[in-house]
């Protein structure tokens, strides 16, 4: 941002930045939308007492340039910088290769025949599916004197098959983590009907 042009200026640059000036992207685009911008009809007004427009007024105060030609020379050069760019990150990925930080361990026959030794502990079960259609869960509310005054779950039906995967979602406080706890019985107060 600070050699844009929009801080500092062309002339205001000191002389050993100018190369930075000249190499900026932003500034080809910041110069090349402040052209289009005061060029177009709406800053054609003349300025009161002189031949020149309101538009080129604001340039030369912010000590831009006027001549239209750097529009196009500012897209190209942003074209041409995106490319070059592209070109420079793709090469990049292509032969830059970080070492891993864990490199892969060449495993033994000895080692391999011991692994085969260890058995597997798997834990059976069974797929199965789970419905449920109408749950209602009442608590007893503490402002109030009536058992089971509080509904937290009313009417809540669905299903959950093996082999796929279940959203269950809602705002914070709906009652998800609720509707799991008595679906997998761990409530053990209030009423579930």
């Amino acid at each position: 941002i600070q050699m844009s042009g929009f801080i500092l200026s062309e002339e205001d640059t000191k002389p050993y930045w100018i190369w930075a000036f000249w190499i900026n992207p932003i500034q080809y685009g910041m110069t090349a939308a402040s052209i289009n911008e005061f060029k177009s009809d709406r800053y054609s007004g003349l300025v009161p007492g002189t031949t020149q427009t309101w538009g080129d007024f604001y340039l030369t105060q912010k000590k831009l340039p006027t001549d239209t030609f750097r529009i196009w020379l500012g897209v190209i050069y942003n074209a041409c910088f995106y490319l070059l760019m592209v070109i420079l990150y793709a090469l990049a990925l292509i032969f830059i290769r970080w070492p891993e930080k864990f490199p892969a361990k060449a495993a033994d026959d000895d080692e391999l025949e011991d692994d085969a030794a260890v058995p597997q502990v798997e834990i059976p079960f069974t797929p199965c599916s789970l419905s449920w259609h109408d749950i209602d869960y009442d608590v007893d509310d503490p402002g109030s004197k009536q058992k089971l005054g509080l509904r937290l779950l009313h009417g809540v039906s669905g299903y959950a098959k093996p082999k796929t995967m279940t959203a269950l979602m809602g705002s914070s406080g709906a009652g998800k983590t609720t509707l799991l706890d008595v679906l997998a019985g761990r409530k053990n107060t209030g009423k579930i009907s």
